[in-house]
């Protein structure tokens, strides 16, 4: 498990990481979701080892990330890996190996001398594997698929932090057909809308439900009325209504 603690990095002046708290799950594939400057590189190089923080806490399975032990765990990459200049194989796995004494260094020979890397695997497949994945993005389509939870950043802090799927609670999404005498102007006012969508008076609603929603909803008597899962997007775009944060920036 990692658990960051009231996390802080800055730059000069400027504050890259403002107090972030984590718990990651053993096992799971968090992903970090913000615009570019959101802090999200700054705090995986930090929970990696790379940067050290100035104020806050790291802690993986019980013990500080500036253990020895526990560093060795960590394997921080980019995306532009950095290689030395005209180095080869073998002298960049006696590198890492300097860093990861436990790495077998033979069968990482092996590896990228006869088995041709997955470089193609897709990332969705480490959920299969028990390690402790944290993935960033800026954009939220690529993330949706892979990851158990995401964390929202914006400004060096975290928005969110939850399993979307599954924290959706109270907000629902129905797809309702209505009759032409009907008063669509007054169906908006009678739930508590997120979204509204109508396409003639075939009408999508999501809705904040409350104890009297359906029943308001059947007191327009819908010729069609039906409750359809949500897109991950539509949670996400539900979960940041009034927290003043453009979610078409991450939605692109």
């Amino acid at each position: 498990m990692i658990c960051v603690k009231e996390l802080v990095k800055n730059f000069d002046d400027v504050c890259a990481v403002n107090n972030i708290t984590l718990n990651i799950p053993e096992g799971e594939m968090l992903g970090l979701l913000g615009t570019n400057g959101a802090g999200k590189t700054t705090l995986l190089r930090m929970i990696a080892g790379v940067l050290e923080a100035d104020g806050g806490s790291i802690v993986v399975d019980g013990a500080n990330i500036t253990s020895g032990d526990v560093s060795e765990e960590i394997f921080y990459l980019p995306d532009d890996p950095y290689f030395f200049p005209n180095a080869s194989m073998e002298e960049m796995i006696l590198f890492y190996k300097k860093y990861y004494p436990r790495m077998d260094a033979e069968a990482a020979a092996y590896m990228a001398g006869k088995l041709n890397p997955e470089t193609k695997r897709p990332l969705r497949t480490m959920k299969e594997r028990e390690v402790t994945v944290v993935v960033a993005s800026h954009k939220l389509r690529e993330l949706e698929d892979i990851c158990h939870s995401i964390a929202i950043l914006h400004k060096g802090g975290v928005l969110t932090s939850k399993d979307m799927r599954h924290q959706a609670g109270n907000i629902c999404k129905y797809q309702c057909v209505f009759s032409e005498q009907t008063d669509l102007e007054e169906v908006k006012k009678a739930v508590d809308l997120i979204r509204f969508h109508a396409d003639g008076y075939f009408v999508t609603l999501i809705v904040r439900m409350q104890p009297e929603t359906m029943a308001r909803l059947n007191s327009f008597s819908p010729v069609f009325m039906k409750e359809v899962p949500m897109t991950l997007e539509e949670i996400f775009i539900a979960e940041m209504e009034g927290k003043e944060y453009d979610i078409r920036k991450v939605l692109r």
